[in-house]
């Protein structure tokens, strides 16, 4: 949800669809509820329902959407998470009318008894030109607005904290994967699996991509360099490219259970190398990949113990896939 031209259907286009940024600006204004479903594999299976700006802009104000209004639309009893977009390139002013909005929706859930169940979401778009300071100085504006307003309402923090984001960089991707994620029930699981992982190979970091649309779907929780979620994106992009090129035209899809790749990277400072580190990709799923973060001291003349330790890691995906598959198959049978 949001405003006109805040940017919800370019940042739909640039994930799900892998549209060059530079070419949003050519996508004509939304006029109509959209619904998308997204399938690309286990763990990123959702519909995406984008509102368009006209359609917000009609919607009822502040006293007069309330519960009635909420449980009469079909798309909320479903709903999991609501991202609403505000454009951050517009007059501060501006934002004090979709606030209000968001608040309003925020109580109709509350009333509805649904606030335990939907996660609501704010990015602050267009941040690309934005430098990090005033980015700082935008967020606690509008978060502070935004807890003013519940107060008046007399409501709960039930508005996560606004992140901003931009679809020429990895913030949209990064922030849009922690919504997935936590309607992900499978996320702790995971999460163990590649703390695990981490430990007994002696990795910086791990993470489990969405290879379709690089939605991260897990990590470990072990603090790393903020760059590293953003090269693991790009290496993921130059294997999908090289595979699509070199890769079997006879399949649907160009990487199978034996894709592998490495990547050295120098880490300098100052005119100084400080480290090497080596990228690391694995399939593990159908459009999952393992991507994770190692130093060269780690991985030199442990690779044998590095691939058991795979092994036994994908072992335990496919069994939770495995189950996943089963839950949905008596859920539809009920």
């Amino acid at each position: 949800m949001g405003p006109h031209r805040a940017g919800k259907t370019s940042i739909k286009k640039v994930i799900f669809n892998k549209m060059p940024p530079q070419e949003t600006i050519f996508i004509k204004p939304t006029t109509g509820v959209t619904t998308s479903t997204i399938s690309n594999s286990a763990f990123v299976n959702f519909e995406v329902m984008e509102f368009p700006g006209a359609l917000m802009e009609d919607f009822p104000d502040n006293d007069n959407f309330n519960t009635t209004t909420l449980t009469q639309m079909e798309q909320f009893r479903r709903c999991g998470a609501i991202i609403y977009v505000l454009d951050s390139q517009e007059a501060t002013e501006s934002y004090v009318k979709e606030i209000k909005k968001i608040c309003s929706i925020a109580r109709a859930i509350e009333e509805a008894g649904q606030s335990h169940s939907i996660s609501f979401e704010v990015f602050l778009h267009k941040t690309e030109a934005t430098p990090d300071e005033k980015k700082t100085d935008m967020q606690r504006e509008v978060n502070q607005r935004i807890s003013e307003a519940l107060d008046d309402m007399g409501l709960s923090s039930s508005v996560q904290r606004c992140q901003c984001t931009s679809i020429y960089d990895q913030s949209v991707f990064e922030c849009f994967s922690k919504v997935a994620r936590k309607l992900l029930p499978e996320e702790g699981i995971l999460e163990n699996l590649l703390e695990m992982f981490v430990m007994t190979c002696k990795l910086e970091k791990a993470y489990m991509f969405d290879m379709m649309s690089k939605m991260c779907v897990a990590s470990d929780t072990k603090v790393c360099l903020e760059r590293h979620n953003e090269l693991c994106s790009d290496m993921i992009d130059i294997v999908t490219d090289f595979s699509e090129i070199y890769g079997s035209s006879n399949r649907d899809e160009h990487f199978d259970s034996e894709s592998f790749s490495v990547i050295k990277i120098d880490v300098t400072g100052s005119q100084k190398r400080l480290n090497t580190v080596l990228l690391y990709l694995r399939a593990v799923a159908p459009n999952i990949a393992l991507v994770s973060v190692i130093t060269q001291e780690d991985y030199d003349g442990k690779e044998g113990l590095i691939d058991y330790n795979f092994t036994a890691f994908r072992a335990g995906v496919d069994q939770l896939i495995q189950a996943k598959l089963e839950s949905g198959a008596r859920a539809e049978g009920n």
